[in-house]
Parts: C-alpha cells; sequence; structure tokens
C-alpha cells in the first residue's frame, strides 16, 4: 500500500565530541546521465532504497532512511553527511533513484537541512553522536512506508558472485521506537543501498543521546541506511541511521 509520508517525532540534538577516530561510512559515487532541470512526477520511495545526489562534481550515493513531514511537507530523512558530502563536493542538482525516478530538484535540494557532528569517543554518556538530513520531496512523489527493502550493490570490488550471500526482501515497516539502555544483545538488522539487510547483536545502546552501536558491517553507499529491530507486531522499527563504520562495527544515530 502506498500513501504519502506519515509525521515521524524527530529528536534535537546537540552533541559536542572529540575528534573522530573511527572510519566513515563513506558515500559511494554513481554513474549516471544528465540530469534533467526539475524533478518528475510519479516517481515511488521506500526505505532502504539506494538514492544519489548528482551534483556538478560528481553523484553521491546513500540510503533511504525513512520518511517524515517538515513543515507540513513530506521528505526522506538520511545520514547528514551525505548531504553535507553533495554540498561541498560541488553545487547539488538532482536527486534519483536507482531506476532514475527523480525524488528531488535543485529547489528542494536547496532546502534540505542536515546536521553533523561525529564521535572520536565512542562511549561518551553524554556527548553523543549527530549525522541527519531531511530532504523535501518533490511534488508528486509517493512514498510507500509500510515497507522496507534493499539490495546489495556491488562495489569496492566486490563481485556479482556476493550477491547471493546479502538479500533485504521486503519487510513490513512500524513506527520509530525510542533507543533504551535494556536493548544491548539484541539482534538487530541494517538495510543499506550496498550491503543490503545485515544483521547482529547491538553492543552498546545510549539512551541518554539515542546512539547505538551494532556488530554489523557496512560498507559504502549504506550511510543512512535504516538500523530496525524486530517488533511484537511482526514489523521492524527504525531505531537508528547509519552514520559510522570500523571493520564489522557500525554506529547509528537516533535522530
Amino acid at each position: 500500500m502506498k500513501r504519502k509520508a506519515v509525521a515521524v517525532a524527530k529528536k534535537a540534538k546537540t552533541t559536542a565530541i572529540a575528534a573522530a577516530a573511527l572510519a566513515a561510512f563513506t558515500t559511494a559515487p554513481v554513474a549516471t546521465a544528465e540530469p534533467d532541470s526539475t524533478a518528475s512526477n510519479g516517481a515511488t520511495a521506500h526505505a532502504g532504497e539506494r538514492f544519489f545526489i548528482e551534483t556538478s562534481a560528481r553523484p553521491i550515493g546513500c540510503t533511504i532512511n525513512s520518511f517524515i513531514i517538515v513543515d507540513g511537507e513530506a521528505s526522506l530523512l538520511t545520514a547528514g553527511h551525505c548531504i553535507k558530502a553533495a554540498k561541498n563536493e560541488g553545487t547539488p542538482l538532482q536527486v534519483k533513484t536507482v531506476s532514475g525516478q527523480a525524488l528531488a530538484g535543485k529547489e528542494e535540494l536547496g532546502r534540505a537541512t542536515y546536521q553533523v557532528n561525529r564521535p572520536g569517543l565512542l562511549f561518551d554518556r553524554t556527548n553523543g553522536l549527530q549525522d541527519v538530513a531531511t530532504l523535501p520531496l518533490a511534488e508528486g512523489v509517493d512514498v510507500d512506508y509500510t515497507t522496507l527493502k534493499s539490495s546489495f550493490t556491488p562495489s569496492l570490488g566486490s563481485s556479482e558472485i556476493l550477491r547471493g550471500f546479502f538479500s533485504g526482501e521486503p519487510v513490513g515497516l512500524g513506527e520509530p521506537r525510542r533507543v533504551t539502555a535494556n536493548l544491548t544483545g539484541t539482534m538487530v538488522c541494517k538495510d543499506g543501498s550496498t550491503t543490503a539487510r545485515t544483521c547482529g547483536p547491538i553492543v552498546y545502546a545510549n539512551e541518554q543521546t539515542q546512539d547505538v552501536v551494532a556488530l554489523i558491517p557496512s560498507f559504502p553507499g549504506d550511510s543512512g541506511g535504516p538500523l530496525t529491530i524486530l517488533g511484537e507486531d511482526g514489523k521492524r522499527h527504525v531505531i537508528g541511521t547509519g552514520s559510522l563504520s570500523l571493520g564489522l562495527i557500525s554506529i547509528y544515530d537516533n535522530r
């Protein structure tokens, strides 16, 4: 079922952390065609989907986390460093899906907001990670907000053979949930546009800063992807946005 995006409560956080000691989920460049001047109607979007921002320098690829309403306008949520990278690379021109459907144009990109404050002290109990962005969607873009799905995209020299080991089959998506300290040890899954759905245990959950550290691998292009927990309703619920990665450990910001 497809409907317009529904409101999701957005928690504002102010963080101040030491210089970064962890490697970031880096944004992945994507080969694209020349952008149109405006976004077209009829595009659809879902959580876990790959999108890329075409700029005057190069395209920036990331993952859709979920959707929220900002000032009455449907917007996608992703990692803040994705939008920041696009604006630092050159002039942002357009946002598209892998299939080439336009999600946003220059006007929407000009109104995108992002916050990036990334950690150096991983287990700081008072100062947390902040890496979130909202991007208004162009008029006519529909959102399938009840479904989470992702797919494996070969990159970094990975082979098509690996595709069979990564899958992100469609699952029901429920309302987002807050991070609580008792989530440590709970199995969670990340959906990203490079490595699809990968799962592992939470090794650290900070209820105050709403940051989560999980034993889950992530790669370039997975940035912004949703970290989800399985609810009693059988649906998956977002508890974080992909931000940082260090080998098999990934860090997520819960808005």
